[in-house]
């Protein structure tokens, strides 16, 4: 559990920053809180947590734990910034609610809520990974432009971002495309084909930056920032006290191995709290609560600066290491059996049946 001085340190860190009622999630399954069973078949070899693509929470319930907000998450695993995008460079018929499709889900069920009611929540974008998993191979046979890959991927994140703003959100998080080289994922290709790939993730969080940095200085009242997950798992797979301090031997190897071809599940670790990726592609729980650390430090500490120092001072200040998939404060007496956490959270299922909870609706309201 918390000792004292963190629990005044979260305190601390609440009081200096805005005070958001609901964060509201849309992404891939680095966010999914069980919503793909709603569009797809979700058996899986990998024993995820109730649905999570990880061992235990993901990160926004992890923020939503640090900072006491209310989770609505629409995040579907697997969804892409833009179907048509992907399937007409792939010639493949991906279905799944993408990013914008997950906003006009959430817009459906909560078509009532004035855009007063957003002023002090939170809303995230975070996709793009798989559209570069899905057209790896020709990125690297160079069957696409790199150039206009980058520019047509951007352009479709800053328009489910704009889509944010549209319906009334005034604070926004854009995440950043992780790093996609450090996951096992990609182990088997050669040296300058991940090259190739961490320098097009690195282009594309550029381009992020900037035009999330334009939309922030023109936000009235409201801000709009970076998710620097790329940078974060850049830092611990290349510093040694950052992941040592996290007790995470391994980076390399996933803790459940999978043969993709015949989805059969070839190995498993026994502790995945040792790793720092379930599978070939997701973060165990451990790293999910960093990167839930680094959110709450980036909402609430404006002079926030994400580098090796700071992130072993989140370590340390936030407890990082008491989160893992067995023993979690997140967890409740019957969280084994039901999934069900210390937080309020919602995903696409429940808010639709709890819609009038989560945002009241109010009557003789005169606009």
């Amino acid at each position: 559990m918390y000792s004292f001085k963190n629990i005044s340190f979260i305190f601390s860190l609440l009081a200096s920053g805005i005070q958001a009622q609901r964060l509201v999630v849309f992404g891939n399954s680095i966010s999914d809180v069980n919503n793909k069973i709603n569009f797809a078949n979700s058996s899986f070899v990998v024993p995820y947590f109730f649905g999570r693509y990880s061992s235990g929470p993901v990160w926004n319930e992890y923020l939503s734990y640090f900072n006491n907000y209310t989770l609505i998450n629409y995040a579907v695993g697997g969804a892409l910034s833009n179907n048509t995008f992907v399937n007409d460079l792939t010639n493949d018929n991906i279905t799944l609610p993408s990013a914008l499709d997950q906003i006009e889900l959430w817009r459906d069920t909560f078509h009532y809520v004035h855009k007063s009611e957003l002023k002090k929540d939170i809303a995230v974008i975070e996709i793009g990974a798989n559209d570069i998993f899905y057209t790896t191979s020709l990125i690297l046979s160079n069957g696409t432009s790199i150039e206009e890959f980058s520019t047509n991927l951007v352009e479709n994140i800053m328009h489910s971002v704009n889509r944010l703003v549209d319906i009334g959100f005034v604070n926004i998080i854009v995440s950043q495309i992780p790093n996609l080289v450090v996951s096992p994922s990609v182990s088997s290709l050669e040296q300058d084909q991940k090259q190739i790939l961490a320098d097009l993730a690195k282009n594309i969080n550029e381009e992020i930056s900037s035009k999330v940095s334009c939309l922030s200085s023109n936000l009235k009242s409201g801000w709009a920032k970076v998710l620097e997950l790329y940078d974060l798992f850049d830092i611990i797979v290349n510093t040694p006290q950052v992941n040592s301090a996290l007790g995470i031997p391994d980076l390399a190897v996933e803790c459940f191995v999978v043969n993709d071809t015949t989805n059969v599940l070839v190995s498993s670790c026994n502790d995945p709290d040792l790793h720092l990726f379930i599978d070939a592609y997701h973060p165990e729980t451990r790293p999910h609560s960093l990167i839930g650390a680094l959110a709450s430090q980036m909402i609430n500490n404006s002079s926030f600066s994400l580098d090796s120092d700071s992130t072993l001072s989140m370590i340390s200040s936030y407890n990082i290491t008491q989160f893992g998939y067995a023993l979690n404060p997140l967890f409740t007496n019957n969280t084994n059996s039901t999934g069900i956490l210390k937080i309020r959270e919602f995903n696409i299922t429940t808010s639709k049946l709890h819609a009038k909870e989560i945002y009241p609706k109010k009557r003789n309201r005169f606009f």
